[in-house]
């Protein structure tokens, strides 16, 4: 047997035999271990990125082991289910922050409930936009009532449109109902009086084919001119008008106080009281006495008598049309009536056709003129809106011998 001697305290030969034994078993132990795991790396770098625990390493009957001294645990329950619907993200926790599920569910409600309530404010800020619109309106008709720059305006064109189909309405009714020769010897003394207010050659032209028209044009431009035009005011009824004309007699200080007194005081009157339906009727039933000279035979017709009332009717509302602007504009109209023989004025009258005699025999139709403007100034201006139509009977040369008079219509 042989001795070695041996430091105290240090390894024997027989002791590392032993170690090197333990430590090849080991080491051949965790070589295999190791190759029995596959890549494990990838699977914790894929896990990383999912924000998952690492990947289990085979199965084991305990809860994990140790390995060089380092604990490495496994999933109980084997390896966890990814729902493909999921969406995962790294996690900043400088940034955000993870919060139970019943935060987030808090959350859409009040979110839900923040656009209801959105919602009803929209709506409210409409509705509070309408009513802010009729408040301005309102303040803005306020002050209009306040203010006496606001004034009743006709334009010129549409005054002369009204007057020009008042016209056309009046030549219409005589050219369909009074255009035959009337015998003089048939007409009693107040049918004679009331032709004779037309033109004082009334006779000459009853007697001429063709101008029989024209004198009852006449006639009824006269009737509408002194009964309506003339005193506008009296469709509000007789009782109004007189009122009304007495007032306007009061002493002013100009012409503009005047025409601003009538047309405030005229629409007024027009929006509280507007056309008295009596004096409308009476009107009408004035003018129908015209019906006296129509022949027999349209007369008796009840298709053209029925034809006729309406033709009157129309004119009578045309009238009392133009008598409403009349009250209410601030400018200021008048109906000038061209007198039998007088001086024939190019600037107030026009003939049917050429013509150059020096006098009117016959007014057809009276002129429009209109004084101021508008906005109530200028009363010392007028403007000739609508010419007065007028015809001249002289004698034809070829016809002296005969000692009669011609109508010639002009």
């Amino acid at each position: 047997m042989s001795h070695h001697n041996t430091q105290p305290g240090g390894p024997t030969a027989s002791n590392n035999r032993s170690t090197s034994r333990i430590s090849s078993t080991v080491s051949n132990t965790f070589q295999a271990q190791q190759e029995a795991i596959p890549n494990t790396t990838l699977q914790v770098g894929i896990t990383q990125h999912l924000n998952l625990p690492p990947p289990p390493p085979p199965h084991h009957d305990g809860l994990g082991e140790q390995h060089n001294g380092i604990q490495r645990w496994y999933w109980p329950w084997g390896r966890p289910q990814i729902n493909p619907n999921y969406i995962f993200i790294d996690i900043n926790p400088n940034t955000q922050e993870v919060v139970p599920k019943d935060f987030i569910e808090q959350a859409f409600r009040n979110d839900a409930k923040l656009r209801k309530i959105e919602e009803a404010l929209k709506e409210k800020v409409q509705e509070c936009d309408e009513i802010k619109e009729h408040w301005q309106a309102a303040v803005g008709e306020l002050n209009d009532l306040k203010s006496s720059k606001q004034k009743f305006v006709v334009d010129d064109a549409e005054m002369t449109a009204k007057w020009k189909s008042l016209q056309y309405a009046i030549k219409n009714l005589a050219r369909t109902y009074f255009c035959n020769l009337i015998p003089l010897d048939q007409l009693s003394h107040n049918k004679a009086s009331f032709l004779r207010g037309g033109s004082p050659l009334y006779q000459q032209i009853l007697s001429t084919e063709g101008q029989v028209h024209l004198l009852f044009q006449s006639l009824i431009w006269k009737y509408i001119t002194e009964g309506i035009l003339r005193n506008p005011t009296i469709v509000w009824g007789e009782n109004l008008s007189a009122a009304f004309t007495t007032l306007l007699k009061v002493g002013w200080n100009s012409a503009e106080d005047y025409h601003a007194w009538r047309a405030q005081t005229g629409e007024m009157i027009q929006c509280m009281k507007g056309v008295h339906d009596r004096q409308r009727r009476q009107l009408k039933r004035e003018l129908r006495k015209i019906s006296q000279f129509m022949p027999e035979d349209k007369l008796s017709n009840e298709k053209y008598a029925m034809i006729f009332r309406h033709s009157v009717e129309e004119i009578i509302d045309k009238a009392i049309e133009l008598a409403i602007i009349f009250n209410q504009s601030w400018s200021a109209y008048e109906v000038e009536v061209v007198s039998y023989g007088k001086e024939f004025d190019s600037t107030m009258m026009e003939y049917g056709e050429e013509c150059n005699a020096p006098r009117v025999d016959l007014m057809v139709s009276p002129a429009l003129i209109k004084f101021g403007n508008s906005r109530g100034k200028n009363y010392d201006q007028w403007l000739v809106l609508a010419k007065s139509h007028v015809h001249s009977f002289v004698k034809h040369p070829q016809e002296e011998e005969d000692k009669e008079d011609c109508l010639i219509d002009c």
